[in-house]
C-alpha cells in the first residue's frame, strides 16, 4: 500500500480548489467527511457480522497467524545466530591465512615482558639465532671409478680435475 506524502496532498488540494472554487470547498469537505465515516461504519458492521457467523474460523485463522509469526521469529533468530557464528569463523580463518608462518621450534629473539626493550646485545643474539639454521650432513658419493672422493657432491662440478690442475702448473 502506498502512502501519500505532503507534496501530493498539497497538489490535490490546489486542484480541488481550482476545480470547485473557494465557495463550494467547505460543503465538499463536509460531504467527504460524512462519506468516510459511513464507509468506516459499514466496514465495522460487516466485520462484526462475519465474526459472529464464522467466529471459530476467524479464531483458527488468528491462532495460525500467531503460530506462523512465532515460528518465523524463531527461524530468523536462529539464522542470525548461525550467521554471526559463521562470520566469526570466517574472520578467524582469514586471520590465520593472513598471518605469516612461524617456525614452532624457534624461540623469540627478545624475551617478551612488559618492560623489556631491545638492546644491541639482544639484537646481536637474535641475528645469530637467525643465522644458525639447521645444517644437513654432507655425504660423499663414490666417483665413477668406485674410489671415494674427498670433494662434496655439490662442489665436484666446480673442483678442478687432477690432470688439469697439474697441467696448469
Amino acid at each position: 500500500m502506498s502512502s501519500i506524502n505532503f507534496s501530493e496532498i498539497l497538489t490535490i488540494a490546489i486542484i480541488v480548489l481550482i476545480v470547485f472554487g473557494p465557495d463550494r470547498l467547505p460543503d465538499l469537505a463536509r460531504k467527504a467527511g460524512k462519506f468516510v465515516a459511513r464507509a468506516r461504519s459499514m466496514i465495522r458492521d460487516t466485520e462484526a457480522e462475519l465474526r459472529s457467523q464464522y467466529g471459530e474460523s476467524f479464531d483458527a485463522i488468528d491462532e495460525a497467524r500467531k503460530e506462523i509469526g512465532a515460528a518465523r521469529r524463531d527461524i530468523t533468530s536462529t539464522a542470525r545466530r548461525a550467521e554471526r557464528e559463521l562470520r566469526g569463523a570466517a574472520r578467524d580463518i582469514e586471520k590465520g591465512v593472513n598471518e605469516p608462518v612461524r617456525d614452532p621450534n624457534r624461540r623469540p629473539a627478545v624475551s617478551e615482558g612488559p618492560d623489556t626493550e631491545p638492546t644491541r646485545e639482544t639484537a646481536a643474539r637474535a641475528a645469530l639465532d637467525a643465522a644458525a639454521a639447521p645444517v644437513e650432513p654432507i655425504t660423499f658419493a663414490p666417483d665413477a671409478s668406485g674410489a671415494n672422493d674427498a670433494t662434496p657432491p655439490d662442489l665436484q662440478a666446480t673442483a678442478p680435475d687432477d690432470d688439469t690442475a697439474s697441467e696448469a702448473t
